[in-house]
């Protein structure tokens, strides 16, 4: 005679098993297309703005490792909701089943957000903490495309690039001079501003 194992009972849940994961979304506004998304090769599209980069390439990277998060054109009624701050309006409140994550990289702050990642560890919002607006830090992802620098070419520097935005760049920074003495001292050029629009799409293949 053959015997069947009854099924286990159900065990009781305790406290110590703590909640389930509340779902986690990265949020990107309609507009992005399905080419945009990161396959299993971990492929980005080129030259996006730096909205692009924290949401989806942050969420294809997690998606890659296996960590259960999602890439959403809608904003969800509920879960943890990450983004950047320029897709976070001020009118935006999370509810009671919400958790913002405000993406604020060189931005400024959300007014209600629960959480704030800024990409410099000396941003205001580090520096000068405050429990009403939490924040952490994290580094910015490489573009996608750069080609990798020669090791063999040492501490040679032919170019010195500014990527940013002309009016975060300091002063001291702006004027013919440091570029001269830049030239002076290390015999490398200085490029920033209306010179790196004329490079797009070809800035990647400059020797640095």
């Amino acid at each position: 005679m053959r015997i069947e194992n009854p099924e286990p009972p159900e065990r009781t849940p305790r406290p110590e098993d703590g909640a389930p994961s509340p779902p986690i979304y990265f949020y990107y506004p309609p507009g992005i297309g399905d080419g945009d998304i990161p396959e299993s090769r971990g492929e980005f599209a080129r030259n996006r703005p730096g909205n692009y980069i924290w949401t989806v390439k942050t969420c294809g990277y997690l998606s890659k490792l296996g960590f259960p998060c999602r890439l959403t054109h809608q904003l969800p009624d509920e879960g943890i909701i990450l983004t950047h701050r320029e897709f976070f309006t001020n009118r935006m409140i999370p509810n009671r089943r919400q958790v913002f994550v405000c993406l604020v990289a060189d931005f400024w702050r959300h007014p209600f957000a629960q959480l704030h990642i800024v990409q410099n560890p000396r941003d205001p919002l580090l520096t000068h903490a405050s429990p009403a607006w939490p924040a952490a830090f994290m580094r910015h992802w490489p573009e996608t495309g750069l080609i990798p620098r020669d090791p063999a070419r040492g501490d040679v520097f032919v170019n010195v690039s500014y990527f940013g935005l002309p009016t975060r760049l300091a002063p001291q920074l702006r004027h013919a001079q440091f570029a001269a003495r830049l030239f002076e001292d290390l015999g490398a050029g200085f490029q920033s501003g209306a010179q790196l629009v004329a490079l797009a799409g070809r800035i990647s293949a400059y020797p640095v």
